[in-house]
């Protein structure tokens, strides 16, 4: 969905992001460079999906690299997990997220988030490592499955019944028109039913930057976000937040 910031070599920091969520963020990514792993194939995502299971990153080069950008002078509000895939894939997830923490040492007043799309959540050591940081974003479109399309294996249930698990989350949600939109009624209706079960700390309703291809889904209207963070706050009781 974009490149946050810029101004910082290699593909640890500051490259393209699933999310709009970690803007003003120092964003991380615990994949390998130049494709997306994943295991949603989202209709919205502009990232060309890839099967490279090497060149991670180590979770040394991680904290060395979120050390040197944090020592630099640049403004940042928080360490932001995320990058084009599920940064939970690493096969070194929790030492990779506790030098990160260490590192984070050098500004201990910024939260650590983490992106994910929730499937790997079943998972207890997953669930244990996820709940050392301060934010929990777990990627959630209304739509359901005709929109994030999951792997085999990933099912949305499974997901579903996982979050209780977690020490808490917030929830983000990607709303897009055009062709397979989900801002229809009964798209955002069945949505705020299962917002209002989950009750998250906080839901970011979001859209994309613009259409992978055409034709193709397009960005939702600013208007429109906000009528959706409006119904998640009145109709669910939880705290939201539009994000164009």
């Amino acid at each position: 969905m974009g490149t946050v910031r810029g101004g910082l070599p290699g593909a640890i920091l500051d490259g393209p992001v699933c999310t709009r969520v970690a803007r003003g963020a120092l964003c991380v990514s615990f994949l390998p460079p130049g494709c997306r792993l994943c295991t949603f194939d989202c209709t919205y995502c502009p990232f060309e999906h890839g099967k490279r299971r090497e060149g991670w990153p180590s979770p040394g080069a991680i904290g060395t690299a979120l050390a040197h950008a944090l020592r630099r002078s640049e403004p940042v509000d928080a360490i932001a997990i995320t990058g084009p895939g599920e940064q939970t894939l690493h096969p070194r997830f929790g030492l990779a997220v506790a030098n990160v923490l260490a590192a984070r040492q050098l500004r201990p007043e910024l939260p650590v988030r983490v992106t994910t799309n929730g499937t790997t959540v079943r998972r207890p050591q997953v669930r244990r490592i996820l709940d050392l940081v301060d934010e929990r974003i777990v990627r959630l479109d209304a739509g359901a499955e005709r929109i994030s399309r999951p792997f085999p294996g990933a099912h949305l249930g499974t997901l579903i019944a996982s979050l209780a698990s977690l020490r808490d989350f917030s929830v983000e949600s990607v709303f897009v028109e055009g062709p397979g939109a989900n801002t229809d009624g009964a798209s955002v209706a069945g949505w705020l039913e299962l917002v209002a079960e989950l009750q998250p700390r906080r839901a970011y309703v979001t859209t994309i930057e613009r259409a992978p291809a055409e034709p193709g889904p397009r960005p939702a209207s600013l208007e429109r976000l906000e009528e959706i963070a409006a119904r998640v706050r009145h109709e669910a009781g939880v705290l939201a937040d539009a994000v164009p």
